[in-house]
């Protein structure tokens, strides 16, 4: 019987080792694993941070957007208003004109009619 128990025996210690082999594999697979799970959170990270850089950067251009939009509403607002006053005053200057040129007439006519 002893060449049985030394078969048997000598089985056992190929499965030992084919155990001890697939552990460091695994171990081998592990480490992989967790490397990768590092990588994949540092990614996620700086695509979060990019993320809100983004955003932020967004937010400025719109910002910078809306002031120029006003910037350019405020001028439009106070070039129309000059244009306005220009308008009233040349009107104003048109009657005093024609009020003038009236008057002149009428001093013309009263000087001709001595």
């Amino acid at each position: 019987g002893g060449n049985t128990s030394f078969k048997l025996l000598e089985a056992l210690q190929f499965i030992l080792v084919q155990f001890s082999r697939q552990e460091t594999s695994l171990e081998t697979l592990r480490m992989q694993l967790q490397t990768a799970t590092e990588d994949i959170r540092r990614i996620r990270s700086v695509k979060i941070e990019n993320d809100k850089k983004n955003v932020h950067m967004k937010e400025e251009h719109q910002t910078e957007l809306t002031r120029q939009k006003k910037a350019y509403s405020d001028l439009e607002r106070t070039f129309n208003t000059q244009v306005s006053e220009l308008k009233l005053q040349l009107s104003s200057q048109q009657e005093n004109y024609e009020t003038l040129l009236q008057n002149f007439s009428e001093l013309r006519r009263a000087l001709t009619n001595k």
